[in-house]
């Protein structure tokens, strides 16, 4: 029987599981509300290697996604997040991370094939007072391609939250 746990693994070990044999596609967001846009997003993640690879995603720790999206978030923790990820069928392994220079440092250990990113998120990566290189600077540097998958427009946690709260 394979359990949950098994798919929920720490930064180093990622980096010894793949960054040898590499048909890996990474992404990573902060799935707070977990949503439909999401499951498509990672069902397309998936199939850029379909089963002849492996999906690997980073969540936001907690702090980060307070920092960025503001107090009251994220709604549901770390540890739980990781594993609502872990049950889907289309993620092969679900890690956490606590900031921008933390996951380019790890990007360029784990060294994945294939970045998997929205056009939301490479316009973030490219825009504002970043830190840390852009995604595109840390896939040339490590010869990865980015796969940009369509954003689902009408699916967003903020969205859910915002019309839970009265906001739209």
């Amino acid at each position: 029987m394979f359990y949950r746990n098994q798919k929920i693994i720490q930064p180093d070990f990622a980096v010894r599981k793949f960054s040898k044999k590499n048909n890996l596609v990474f992404t990573s967001g902060v799935y707070d509300i977990l949503h439909i846009g999401h499951i498509k997003f990672l069902r397309a993640a998936k199939n850029i290697v379909k089963n002849d690879g492996h999906l690997l995603v980073a969540i936001h720790e907690d702090e980060f996604v307070k920092q960025v999206k503001g107090p009251d978030r994220p709604y549901t923790k770390t540890n739980e997040r990781l594993e609502i990820l872990s049950e889907l069928i289309c993620v092969d392994y679900a890690v956490s991370w606590s900031g921008w220079e933390s996951i380019v440092s790890f990007t360029k250990r784990l060294k994945p094939k294939y970045f998997a990113i929205t056009d939301k998120n490479w316009d973030h990566s490219r825009k504002g007072n970043w830190k840390a290189q852009t995604w595109d600077e840390v896939a040339e540097e490590i010869n990865t391609e980015i796969v940009q998958i369509p954003l689902y427009k009408n699916y967003s946690s903020s969205k859910i939250i915002n019309k839970e709260n009265g906001f739209i």
